[in-house]
This record gives C-alpha cells, structure tokens and sequence, in this order.
C-alpha cells in the first residue's frame, strides 16, 4: 500500500489501524511495502495520474521478491489493476484487495456501497428534489468509478444525472439552478468539501443545493449530510480474512445529518 494522494492517506490509515489491531493480537508482524508511483495528485481537487498496467506489472516485479515466504497474508490496496497482480500466479499466500477490486483473482474487503447509494437516495426523497447530479471527481479510480455507477443505478430515473466536479464547480449559479432544488451526491470527500464551500458562499435565489456524501471517510463535518464508514473495521476484517481464514463482510455505512 502506497500513494502520493490528498487526504485518502487517512482513510488508509484507518484502515491499517485496524489491520495493525489484529496482527499485533495475533504477534504477526505487519510490514509495509510502498509503492509511490500507483498515484499521484498535486491538489485535493485536481484529478489524479493513476499508473498505467505497465507500469503497475513493473512496480510489482520489483516488490514481490521483498515479502518473507512465511508472510501469512498480502492485502493489496485498490488501484492494482488485475493485469498487474496476475504476476502473483498461484502462490498459495492468502490475499485480498481493500476498498475495491475486481474479486477474480482474490477476495476483496469492501464498504457497502449500496446501502451508502441507498441513503442517498433516502436523503433526495425527504428533501424533495427537483433535479439530481452524481457528481464524478475524477476517472480512473476503479473505487470511485464504481461508487459513480451504483450511485446512477440506486437514484436512476430521468431526474438524476452525472456531472464532472469539473463542469460544475464555479458555475453552480447559473440560470439552470434558478428556482430549483438541486441535489449533489458525491461519492469523493475532497470534492464534496470543495462543494460544500461553494454552495455556502451562493447568494439567496441563486438556487438550492442539497449536498450528500457517501465515501465516508471522516473528512467532512456539520453542515455536510453524509454517510460514515468505519474503515478500521474493514482493516480487522480484512487481516482476519488473511489469518483466521473468516469470510469478509461489506462495511455498512452509519448516516450523520446534521441537526437544523
């Protein structure tokens, strides 16, 4: 697990809290491998540059032969893509990917994105929204990028649509916002924070935005309505997957909304 990215180091703190929790009860020594070059971001707002499956099959090559042979579990960190993690064949070591992954040539310990998409949904319907937008951060993150689509699939309908953070930062006063409720579901916390300034620095009759994030981690604070996941949770589920042989359970999600 390693990455040049703004702000998601505390999420993967979170969960490597967790997994720290049930090595050091099982005296298994944790040892992390980095790899720096899987992402990198110069901006909690700007998009990202992701690692090519090249350069991902490269950057494996070099940290495969540095894991101990008696090494009881590798937890591999969402952005491999599965071109590169093939190189790891047949090993019998236990493995799982964090966050997302495609789960064929591993198991992976994931939030519930569904029921975070769920209580979305339960927040546009008690706000009585006119009109909502998914709004996608970046691409290229299979984590978000997935996030993006169950978000589309749980709200559906001709009311609800995708917009980049791109598009749609700077331009929220519009005539298209006039007189109408508009909801944003964001499924990354930089953005969302980003959002959320915006929207509380827009005069009255400029339009009404309902802000809600699902990604959960922590990140946000009152006035934001969000979703909260406990990722060290997943971090003990994951290692414990890796050493006791349990089955991972999806992280459901807590919901914070801020009192009026």
């Amino acid at each position: 697990v390693g990455r040049e990215m703004w702000h998601w180091s505390r999420l993967y703190q979170e969960i490597l809290e967790g997994v720290s929790e049930v090595c050091s009860a099982n005296a298994s020594p944790l040892i992390l491998l980095s790899a720096p070059s899987l992402v990198c971001q110069a901006d909690p707002v700007k998009p990202p540059r992701f690692a090519s499956a090249k350069t991902q099959r490269e950057e494996l090559g070099i940290l495969l032969p540095s894991v101990p042979r008696s090494c009881a579990g590798i937890l591999f960190d969402h952005l491999w893509k599965d071109e590169a993690l093939a190189l790891i064949g047949a090993q019998s070591t236990p493995k799982a990917q964090l966050l997302h992954g495609s789960g064929k040539l591993m198991p992976v310990a994931a939030p519930n994105s569904r029921a975070a998409a769920d209580c979305a949904k339960a927040f546009i319907a008690a706000n009585r929204i006119d009109r909502t937008f998914v709004v996608s951060p970046f691409k290229g993150d299979p984590f978000i990028d997935a996030g993006v689509e169950q978000l589309k699939t749980t709200l559906g309908g001709q009311d609800t649509g995708e917009v980049s953070f791109a598009e749609l930062t700077g331009n929220m006063k519009n005539q298209e916002f006039k007189k109408r409720r508009t909801g944003l579901v964001c499924p990354e916390d930089n953005t969302a924070k980003a959002l959320l300034e915006e929207i509380q620095s827009i005069p009255p009759g400029a339009g009404r935005f309902f802000l809600f994030a699902t990604q959960g981690t922590g990140l946000l604070a009152s006035p934001a309505n969000r979703v909260r996941f406990d990722f060290r949770r997943l971090g003990r589920s994951a290692a414990s997957m890796l050493l006791h042989g349990t089955s991972p359970r999806p992280v459901s999600p807590g919901l914070i909304e801020p009192l009026n």
